[in-house]
């Protein structure tokens, strides 16, 4: 599992911790295939967070899952709410009509939970997004993908 939350204080796969504050678009998570090729790609949105007129540093805006054969899924921060819009290929899911689960065509389940929602990949990888007054992020990968991942800056 490796995870971010806060302002963004990030856990990596080998449980080691840090704090990055970069605004911007990032690529959070990177799985590969035998072949060393993206199989599975997980971006995060950073924008600056401020309380009056000082900068606190950066939350989580916004993550996005694709894998090569799956839809891609957006999260992103309601302007001034602590709720989650989700789209699929750029078209909103309506959460409220949502019973507990949606299918994704292609390649993955979107469940919805009290305080969270689940995104669960045909590859196992599943992607866990809450949002409080920023997203939090928590991803669980199985065991095949060890020493084939990465992240990096877009």
């Amino acid at each position: 599992m490796a995870g971010v939350v806060g302002d963004p204080h990030f856990e990596t796969f080998d449980k080691r911790k840090y704090t990055f504050n970069g605004f911007g678009e990032f690529v959070l998570f990177e799985a590969l295939n035998e072949k060393r090729q993206v199989e599975q790609i997980v971006q995060i949105r950073m924008r600056p967070f401020s309380t009056g007129d000082k900068a606190r540093g950066t939350v989580i805006s916004a993550v996005a899952i694709k894998s090569s054969s799956s839809d891609l899924i957006q999260l992103e921060k309601e302007e001034n709410s602590q709720n989650l819009k989700v789209m699929i290929n750029d078209a909103v899911l309506d959460l409220d009509k949502l019973a507990q689960e949606y299918i994704v065509e292609n390649g993955a389940n979107v469940v919805k939970k009290k305080d969270h929602i689940l995104i669960q990949m045909t590859n196992e990888i599943n992607l866990v997004v809450a949002s409080d007054l920023d997203i939090q992020v928590m991803l669980y990968v199985p065991e095949r993908f060890k020493s084939r991942t990465r992240g990096k800056k877009m």
